[in-house]
C-alpha cells in the first residue's frame, strides 16, 4: 500500500482499535510512529473481512453465505491477509494519529513497506511510520504590520497588448518545417539521461517546447519544467525534423530528490512545428460576438481592470506573507522532502494560474522557482507551515461555491471554460490546491484588514521593489512578473509585424 493510499483510506472504518503506539523524534517538525496492532485485533479484523467476503464469494457447490471458512481462506487466503493487512495499517495508522494528538501536514512514509510481515492469526503485528507536522512556533500581532497598496489605472495601451495577446491566443496554428522562429511550438519526443548511468531516467513521447525569444532572459527556455541556458540560439533557424541534444543541471529545488544537482542530458526529438498566425481584430470581434471593436476593447478593459484588482490584491498579500516569514521562528527540516517541494511547487503553480499567466508562462515561472536558492525554497515551505497554522487558528473554512467561483475566475484569466479547467486540475490533482489557496488567502486577507494600509503608485511600487526595498522576498516574484508583462507585449507586438508562413 502507498502512503497516499495509507492517508486516503486512514478513515474507511468506525471502529477503534486498541493499538499501542510509541512517539519518538524524527528531526525538526517530523516524528517517527511505531503502532503495534495486538493479536486479538488482528484476530477480529480476519474473521470481520472472511465474514465480509463470505457474503459475496462465488463458490461451485456452495450458496453465497453458505462457505466453510476453511474453504475460503485455502482458495482466498493471501489475497485476504493483505487486503485485512491493508486496511489494519489504515485504521491504525489514523487512530495513532489521533491518540497521540498529531497534527500532520503531509503524508506518511511508512518504513520498509516493501517487506512488512504478513499478517497472521494469534500473532500481533507492527509497522512504523515517519509523518511530517506542524511545526511550533508564536504567531505576532498584526496591527504592526504596514501595507502598500498599489495604485493603477489601466490606459489605452494595456487594452491593445492585451488585444493583441488574445489574437494569438485565438490564431490559427499552421504547420511549419522551419526554420524555426521564436514562438513556435515544437513538439516531439524527449529522452533525459543522469550523468554516470547508461539507462534512460525518464522518457515521453510527446512533449511542447516553446522556441524563446533570444532578446528575453537572455535566451533562456524551459523544457520537461527546467530553464535550458541558450536554448533559443540552439533552436532558432533549425528546421524539423531535427535531434536537438541540451545538457542542465537538476536544481536544488526540484522535486525529483534523484536529479538534484545531477547533471543531465536531455535529448528532444523536434518532428513537427506549429506557427500561430494571429486572427485580426475584425476576425476576433466575429469569433467572439460582440458586435464591434469597440465593444471589444469595453469587454477587455472591465477584465483587465478586475486583473488589475486582483493583481493589487495579490501585492498587499506578498508584502505580509513577507512579513510573517520574516518576524514568525521557527525551525524547518535541514533537507527539504520531495513531498514538501512538491507541495510547494503545487500551490505557486496555483497562484500564477490565479494571476492570468498563460500555461507556457505558468511552466517557465515555475522552472525559475526549482532554480532558486534552497534559502528560497525553505523560505516558501516555512510561509506554508505558517499560513496553515493561521487559518486553523482564525476557523477558516471554504465552501463548494468558492472552490466553484475561483475555478470560474482562473478559467476566464485563461480564455478557457471553468469545467475544461476544472478537469485540469483534477487529472494533475490540483483540485485540492484551490481549496488550500483560499483558505490562505482569507488568512491574509483577515490579517490586511487589521493592517495600516496605504496607498502609493504603482510606478512608485514597482521602484521599490527593482530598488530592492520594500522588504518583500516576492520582489523577486514581483519584478520577474513585471518583466514578464512586458515580455508578452513585446513578443506579440514583434510577431503581428513580423512574417508568418
Amino acid at each position: 500500500m502507498t502512503d497516499t493510499q495509507m492517508a486516503e483510506h486512514g478513515n474507511d472504518s468506525d471502529e477503534k482499535l486498541q493499538v499501542q503506539v510509541k512517539n519518538e523524534s524524527a528531526g525538526t517538525a517530523a516524528r517517527k510512529l511505531t503502532v503495534t496492532i495486538p493479536a486479538d485485533q488482528v484476530d477480529q479484523k480476519f474473521e470481520t473481512s472472511i465474514g465480509a467476503l463470505n457474503s459475496q464469494a462465488v463458490v461451485p457447490g456452495f450458496r453465497k453465505g453458505r462457505v466453510p471458512k476453511a474453504l475460503l481462506e485455502k482458495r482466498f487466503g493471501k489475497a485476504l491477509g493483505e487486503e485485512a493487512r491493508r486496511e489494519l495499517i489504515s485504521q491504525a495508522y489514523s487512530q495513532a494519529i489521533q491518540d497521540e494528538s498529531i497534527d500532520p501536514v503531509g503524508e506518511p512514509e511508512i518504513h520498509d513497506e516493501e517487506s512488512l510481515p504478513e499478517l497472521e492469526r494469534g500473532k500481533s503485528f507492527e509497522f512504523s511510520f515517519t509523518i511530517e507536522v506542524m511545526p511550533e512556533f508564536d504567531i505576532p500581532e498584526f496591527g504592526s504590520i504596514k501595507v502598500s497598496k498599489p495604485m493603477m489605472e489601466i490606459s489605452d495601451e494595456h487594452i491593445s497588448a492585451e488585444i493583441t495577446r488574445t489574437q494569438y491566443r485565438f490564431g490559427n496554428g499552421e504547420r511549419t518545417k522551419g526554420p524555426l522562429e521564436a514562438m513556435d511550438k515544437v513538439m516531439g519526443p524527449v529522452k533525459v539521461v543522469i550523468e554516470g548511468s547508461d539507462e534512460v531516467f525518464f522518457e515521453n513521447d510527446q512533449i511542447v517546447v516553446v522556441v524563446p525569444s533570444p532578446d528575453e532572459d537572455e535566451g533562456q527556455g524551459q523544457v520537461l519544467g527546467l530553464i535550458i541556458d541558450g536554448l533559443a540560439e540552439m533552436m532558432i533557424g533549425k528546421s524539423v525534423p531535427c535531434e536537438i541534444e541540451l545538457e542542465t543541471v537538476g536544481p536544488k529545488g526540484h522535486e525529483r530528490e534523484e536529479i538534484r544537482d545531477k547533471k543531465l542530458t536531455i535529448t528532444f526529438s523536434a518532428r513537427e512545428a506549429e506557427r500561430i498566425t494571429p486572427l485580426t481584430v475584425e476576425q476576433l470581434v466575429e469569433q467572439l460576438g460582440i458586435g464591434s471593436e469597440e465593444n471589444l476593447r469595453e469587454q477587455v478593459r472591465m477584465m483587465l481592470e478586475n486583473r488589475r484588482d486582483q493583481e493589487q490584491r495579490s501585492a498587499m498579500r506578498e508584502q505580509v506573507s513577507d512579513h510573517l516569514s520574516e518576524t514568525v521562528k521557527f525551525e524547518l527540516p535541514e533537507k527539504l522532502t520531495s513531498q514538501q517541494i512538491n507541495r510547494t511547487m503545487e500551490r505557486q503553480r496555483m497562484e500564477l494560474i490565479y494571476q492570468g499567466l498563460e500555461a507556457e508562462e505558468v511552466e517557465t515561472q515555475l522552472a525559475r522557482m526549482r532554480g532558486d536558492t534552497e534559502d528560497k525554497a525553505v523560505k516558501r515551505l516555512k510561509l506554508l507551515f505558517i499560513l496553515t497554522r493561521i487559518a486553523k487558528d482564525m476557523d477558516i473554512t471554504v465552501g463548494d461555491d468558492e472552490i466553484n467561483s475561483r475555478i470560474a475566475y482562473m478559467a476566464s484569466q485563461r480564455g478557457v471554460r471553468p469545467d475544461q479547467l476544472r478537469n485540469e486540475l483534477q487529472k494533475s490533482g490540483g483540485l485540492g490546491e484551490i481549496g488550500l489557496q483560499i483558505r490562505e488567502h482569507k488568512a491574509i486577507d483577515r490579517i490586511i484588514d487589521q493592517a495600516e494600509v496605504s496607498e502609493i503608485p504603482a510606478e512608485q511600487w514597482n521602484e521599490q521593489f527593482s530598488g530592492g526595498q520594500g522588504g518583500s522576498p516576492s520582489g523577486s516574484k514581483k519584478k520577474t512578473k513585471k518583466k514578464t508583462t512586458k515580455k508578452s507585449t513585446k513578443k506579440t507586438s514583434k510577431k503581428a509585424s513580423g512574417k508568418s508562413e
